[in-house]
């Protein structure tokens, strides 16, 4: 199987068995969420999930629209890359149960 390198913040493709080929997140500071899941393997809904309920790391949230909605959001990679490391560790360290 052939290796891929991605740019920061692109998203990583998938091989013929689904399980995702991470990205070389190291040299970014700030993901998207496309990117997130991405480098995590699960879905953006599941981030968000997992983000809603405290079992991943917040995002930072940039700017406001004219209705008050954040117009960007973006996660720390330090943090994304935390998580995966352990994440049963990452939600020990933060207070976070079951």
């Amino acid at each position: 199987m052939q290796a891929h390198t991605l740019k920061p913040g692109a998203i990583a493709p998938t091989n013929t068995r689904h399980v995702p080929v991470l990205p070389d997140i190291a040299g970014a500071t700030l993901m998207r969420a496309p990117a997130v899941a991405a480098a995590c393997g699960i879905s953006k809904s599941y981030v968000w999930l997992l983000t809603r309920t405290g079992k991943f790391p917040q995002p930072i949230r940039f700017g406001t629209s004219a209705n008050g909605r954040n117009t960007v959001t973006a996660w720390r990679t330090a943090d994304v890359a935390a998580w995966l490391a352990d994440p049963a560790a990452w939600q020990s360290a933060h207070g976070v149960e079951g």
